[in-house]
């Protein structure tokens, strides 16, 4: 049976959840039912009275339907760009945040280096540098899903991305010229 049902003439009939077989040119149906005899259109399955005399409305072509379907899925292609853009950030950020587990262990060495010029306080302004910019990196990573709720054009959310951005930037600088980066 299921071999026959993947067939092109083949339909499932909702009403009586059993299937018809187109065997016919026809697209009006009529079903065999004694009970029921229901006239339907093949392509829509919907009832055959409403075809009336403009037979095969089904088929044509309907700009109105078209736009909404095309309106639709411009939506849904810019909804899942907005979703990828917000995606995409959190993820390198969060890559980001992997990989400076690896600079910690660089900053270690570099204050032992170090230490043998400096005492020991001198030298923790790397390590906390490290950590503010760890935690600089795991709060921006996490403003990326926020955003995405968020109502759009939020200033606010901006403002203190480019804050968090900014900070970034200069802590990057920062460790770079001490050579760790």
């Amino acid at each position: 049976m299921l071999r026959l049902v993947r067939k092109e003439n083949f339909k499932l009939k909702i009403d009586h959840f059993f299937f018809v077989e187109k065997n016919g040119g026809c697209n009006h149906l009529i079903c065999k039912n004694q009970s029921c005899k229901y006239e339907f259109c093949w392509v829509c399955l919907g009832a055959w009275e409403p075809h009336g005399s403009s037979w095969y409305n089904c088929n044509r072509f309907n700009e109105d339907d078209a736009k909404k379907a095309r309106d639709e899925q411009d939506r849904s292609r810019a909804a899942l760009q907005r979703y990828l853009h917000y995606y995409k950030r959190y993820h390198n950020h969060h890559e980001s945040l992997r990989l400076e587990n690896k600079l910690l262990d660089q900053v270690q060495k570099r204050m032992e280096s170090m230490q043998q010029q400096m005492s020991w306080i001198e030298v923790q302004f790397l390590q906390i540098a490290c950590e503010v910019l760890r935690q600089c990196r795991q709060t921006l990573m996490y403003t990326y899903p926020f955003a995405f709720y968020l109502k759009r054009n939020n200033h606010s959310y901006v403002s203190f991305r480019k804050r968090c951005l900014f900070a970034l930037f200069f802590l990057g600088l920062f460790l770079n010229r001490i050579k760790l980066i």
